[in-house]
Parts: C-alpha cells; structure tokens; sequence
C-alpha cells in the first residue's frame, strides 16, 4: 500500500492549485501636469484618466481628469479636425455620435478619450448599470460597425471599422465586469487600481479562502457549489456594488478603493465558480 502523501505536501499542491490572492491597492494618480524645464506645465502623464469636454460645443473642450463623466459630457476633437472623405469639419458631440460623419455619412476614426458610458448608450456614468440595456446597445452598435458591411467599400473604411469595433469591444467587456467597470470608474476619478499591499478586512479574506477551498474540494456537487454560489458569492457581490456606488456619488475614492479590492478578489472566486455552476440570476 502506497504510503500516505504528507499534509504539509498536500497543503502546498492545493495552495498552487488555489487563484493567487495576493493583496491589492490604489495608487492616487498625478492629475497636475508636471513642471517643464522651461518652467511652463509639461503635457499631462499618460496615466492619468482621459479628459472630457465641457459640453459648451465651442471646440475647446475644457480638460479636468479627476471630474467624472455627466451625461452631457462630449469627447474631444482636435481642432480643425476634418471628415478624411468630405473633408467637412467636425464638431465635439457625444461618443456615439462620432463614429459616422454628420455629413457625408462616411466611417469615422475612434474618436480621442471616448468615454465608455457616452459610447454604448448608458446616459449617467453610475455603477448600478443597465445590463440588458448595456448589451443591447453593444450589439446595435457592433451591427453598424462590424466589418463585413465594410469589406467592398474604400481600404480606410474598413480600417476605421475594425478600429472602432475594438474600441466598442473594449468598452463592452471593461462596462459587463463589476471589477474592471470599478477600475475604470476609478480612473475617471483620479485613481489608478494596481496590484500592492492594501488593509483587507481578514474576516472576508477567510471567507474567500474557505470558499475558494470549497469550491475545489466540493468534486462538482452541485449542492455545495450552489451554497457557495448563494450563501457567499451573489452576497458579497451585491454588498461590493452598493459600497462602491455609494462611495462614487460621494466623491469618495478611499472607499471606493477597497470596494475595488473586494470585486478583485470576488472576481477570483467567480472564475472558479463559473466553470462548475450557473452563476446568472
């Protein structure tokens, strides 16, 4: 009979079998252009969120990073930027507005630091989204750009539509993520989420411990993957959608912050969970 595989043995495999739950925190991001040599400000850093547009419709769009998306808000422009076809001038509208030329009608470039909500259709920039509304929205928006409507027409136009289908990509998938969708609310906020060291409350990191070893132990059984799916998962994640939601209308990026940590690690355990069991409501 073979002997009996030691438990400090078995401990480690399981370990390296578990997601990585290493810690995670926010780093503030540098939303004041820095000092060049020459003593006037330096263009801003390339981490810092995208700016948006005063809405004033005058073509100079006011830059202000740290102020989050009002539903009003307009992408920017460049000035003096013209349709590539017509040639006609365009003027700062809303994201969705500017993937056609008012115009000529003709397939637009991306346009610069399009926000994800003014793309797909979702009027307040909130955490609480429409789903049904969001996908909707995404796949009337991949019907009109999808390149197969683009393959007999000019090399640009099919061009300007493989890179806008990205751009809608992007945003569909970071906006269907509770964690990416909080990462990126974040940045709108002045707030760049990245892997560090941050004051987990130990109580839920023993929680998702011991649901991440539940679910690897539970053999498939649909009973004890249920309970874990209901008992912890949908709980805690409908808890982490309403912290951050109510710290984003209240400005308050600490709070937002750890409820970002929270969906990481919640995330993890979605992984885990939706291979095995149904994890829609």
């Amino acid at each position: 009979q073979p002997s009996p595989i030691p438990a400090a043995v078995r401990a480690a495999h399981s370990a390296a079998r578990r997601p990585d739950f290493s810690p995670f925190a926010a780093r503030p991001m540098s939303c004041t252009p820095p000092k060049s040599a020459s003593g006037g400000q330096a263009a801003a850093p390339s981490h810092c969120a995208p700016p948006v547009a005063n809405g004033s419709g005058n073509g100079s769009a006011a830059e202000d990073p740290c102020t989050p998306c009002e539903s009003t808000c307009t992408v920017t422009i460049q000035k003096g930027e013209n349709c590539w076809q017509c040639h006609g001038p365009r003027k700062p509208a809303r994201c969705a507005q500017t993937l056609f030329c008012d115009g000529c009608g003709h397939i637009q470039p991306p346009a610069p630091s399009c926000n994800y909500f003014e793309l797909l259709g979702i009027k307040h920039e909130r955490f609480d989204i429409d789903m049904p509304l969001l996908e909707a929205n995404y796949k009337a928006l991949m019907r009109k750009l999808h390149p197969d409507r683009f393959m007999q027409k000019k090399p640009q136009e099919l061009e300007f539509s493989q890179a806008q289908c990205s751009a809608v990509n992007v945003a569909y998938s970071t906006l269907r993520c509770p964690f990416r969708r909080a990462t990126y609310m974040l940045r709108r906020m002045g707030v760049d989420f990245e892997d560090g060291t941050s004051n987990m409350d130990p109580e839920f990191m023993m929680e998702v411990l011991e649901a991440s070893s539940e679910i690897e132990d539970s053999d498939r059984d649909q009973e004890r993957l249920l309970k874990v799916r209901d008992e912890f998962y949908r709980p805690h994640l409908a808890s982490c959608e309403l912290e951050f939601q109510g710290a984003f209308q209240e400005g308050d990026v600490q709070k937002a912050a750890a409820a970002t940590a929270r969906l990481q690690y919640l995330r993890r355990v979605h992984q885990q969970l939706r291979d095995v069991v149904e994890l829609e409501q």
